[in-house]
């Protein structure tokens, strides 16, 4: 479902093993913890077992994420803190459901309550949210300025406010070196079609994927 996105080098992402490995475990990760979140549309909110999100992520190795988030010049993680940044997301996005910043559709997706062009095609510009993290629709002209937004950028909460479109609590350590990756990628897959691009970033930043629109 997810994966790392590296500089680009002859025309093309470079994919090298430590960002592959990164890659799967993310995906199980994520996988894992589907059977611990809820999505309860009737409440307008995320349902989740705390205690056993940690036990879930506990039971995993994740010796390929840390691999990955040197790699991107972060501070490797503890299972306990990988836990912590995926609650943390989850009850930002509570915080956001029940302020009324964002509203849940049928099939739980979540948009922005005043954004009415999540149905659109391709060449939009919009997010989607859910538990793990948010999908970026960025029309050709869009994804430009991210990839100049994301190239300028300073570290933090700066940096964390122009990757998720916001400043979730959920990253620490947040450095430009990120920001260059991403934005590699961003220009990469932006130039291979008038469309635009999606991006999949969750919470733990590593495991984003980005394609055409």
């Amino acid at each position: 479902m997810l994966s790392v996105g590296l500089l680009v080098l002859s025309g093309q992402p470079a994919y090298a093993d430590i960002e592959e490995t990164a890659v799967v475990e993310s995906e199980n990760i994520i996988n894992a913890l589907e059977d611990e979140v809820s999505i309860e549309i009737a409440d307008n909110e995320i349902s989740y077992d705390e205690e056993e999100i940690y036990e879930c992520i506990d039971k995993l190795d994740i010796d390929g994420i840390n691999r990955a988030y040197i790699e991107y010049g972060l501070k490797p993680v503890s299972s306990e803190e990988l836990a912590e940044i995926f609650i943390s997301g989850i009850e930002s996005v509570n915080e956001e459901l029940d302020d009324g910043e964002l509203k849940m559709l049928s099939d739980g997706t979540m948009v922005e309550s005043e954004d009415d062009s999540f149905y659109l095609q391709g060449g939009s510009t919009y997010d989607q949210t859910y538990w793990w993290g948010k999908r970026r629709y960025k029309s050709t002209a869009a994804a430009n300025q991210w990839v100049r937004n994301l190239n300028r950028t300073a570290a933090g909460e700066a940096a964390a406010a122009v990757i998720f479109g916001g400043a979730p609590r959920v990253v620490g350590g947040l450095c430009s070196a990120y920001c260059w990756y991403l934005a590699s990628d961003v220009a990469y897959y932006n130039g291979l079609s008038n469309r635009g691009i999606k991006a999949d970033i969750p919470w733990s930043l590593v495991g984003y994927k980005i394609r055409k629109q």
